[in-house]
């Protein structure tokens, strides 16, 4: 066999195999390949020393209607961070998903899927609020979008926030709907609801998201005591998935430092990414910044890398295929280097914790082909 690209003497980390190891990665065409034991040759070879070599990371909650909206960001800006797979978390309707497909997905790198907004409009600006009173949900063309894109849409996203509803009726309206269109998610925004976090919690199914799972504003996912509320941790044990979709305004470090303490971590590591987020901010500026935070606030590394690779794939219906370098998997790779830096992280009250390591990108392969490079990397 000829490989057309061979990764050697990286730290493999799948936590899809269990694997935390030295490996070699072949490629062919657009898949990984198992590597036959014996010489081994190969059209190019990547040097991975020194080097954590991860499955391309999945974004699972980011914004990215460009074309349609001031805030969303073209989506290909994802591949220098090492993202190769994403969601968009319901910055389109019903009314203008098909113009997001046509003008941002078709034409991406990414590995798209998407939440539609139960706002007929969706995000197109974050001066024009959603409309979530259930007697404008457009059920007729939401079924629409679902059966003329299938698999693309994972679900509804609805934002139950207090400067748009008073009371948790849109939430049931929106799981109500989900049902009854069949294999849909919901993904609910929690940031500043006027509900309790276990009262939303509780009203989700398995496999809906809790989104903005440490977010500091009115009731949190904390009791009074600074413990977890009980029917948090039961929404976990039945599989709501809990997402910590950063952003800007939606991550209470002291929140997080307390639940993570607690062992309350993510089931997903997202950035929920705009456009003035992206690259420069302190908040959320990429996912490779967000994983460091969480790593050093004291998540695992097995616990990071899974939550950004083989969690979310399985949430897209990708498992086997994206988040995991095992044989016939899309050959979509990021190669990492975890350094020791001084980083200053932001959350929305302007309290920093200061982290002491941070993962930068070396090299990105997407689909089988380079998509973006270090300009030092593999130079010697």
């Amino acid at each position: 066999m000829k490989l057309d690209i061979l990764i050697r003497n990286g730290r493999v980390f799948d936590p899809s195999r269990n694997l935390d190891g030295i490996e070699d990665i072949g490629i062919v065409d657009d898949r990984v390949v198992g590597i036959p034991e014996g010489s081994v040759e190969a059209r190019q070879e990547i040097d991975a020393s020194g080097c954590l070599v991860f499955p391309g990371l999945i974004d699972f909650h980011a914004h990215f209607f460009h074309s349609g909206g001031t805030t969303p960001i073209r989506p290909d800006l994802m591949l220098a961070t090492g993202v190769t797979g994403t969601v968009d978390a319901g910055t389109s309707g019903c009314a203008n998903y098909d113009a997001f497909y046509k003008a941002d997905i078709i034409p991406s790198r990414l590995r798209i899927k998407s939440f539609i907004n139960v706002h007929s409009a969706g995000l197109p600006d974050e001066w024009m609020p959603e409309n979530i009173d259930p007697r404008y949900y457009n059920e007729k063309d939401i079924r629409k979008v679902k059966d003329c894109h299938g698999d693309d849409i994972l679900g509804l996203k609805i934002r139950l926030a207090s400067d748009l509803c008073s009371d948790i009726q849109p939430l049931k309206a929106a799981l109500a709907l989900a049902e009854r269109i069949g294999d849909l998610r919901v993904c609910v925004h929690v940031t500043n609801s006027p509900c309790r976090m276990e009262e939303i919690a509780d009203l989700l199914r398995p496999g809906d998201i809790f989104c903005h799972m440490y977010h500091g504003r009115r009731d949190t996912i904390l009791d009074p005591t600074d413990e977890i509320w009980p029917k948090i941790r039961r929404a976990r044990e039945r599989g709501v998935i809990f997402d910590s979709s950063h952003g800007m305004g939606n991550f209470c470090h002291a929140v997080a430092l307390k639940a993570i303490q607690r062992g309350f971590w993510p089931d997903v590591i997202s950035t929920d990414i705009g456009n003035f987020k992206i690259y420069i901010s302190h908040w959320a500026r990429s996912l490779p910044f967000l994983m460091s935070k969480h790593l050093d606030m004291g998540m695992d590394l097995t616990s990071v890398i899974r939550a950004v690779t083989e969690t979310p794939a399985r949430l897209m219906g990708l498992a086997g295929r994206i988040g995991t370098l095992a044989p016939k998997a899309y050959a979509d790779v990021a190669i990492f280097r975890l350094e020791d830096r001084r980083v200053r992280h932001q959350d929305f009250f302007n309290d920093f914790f200061y982290g002491r390591r941070l993962f930068m990108p070396r090299f990105v392969i997407c689909g089988g082909e380079y998509v973006w490079g270090a300009a030092d990397f593999n130079i010697e």
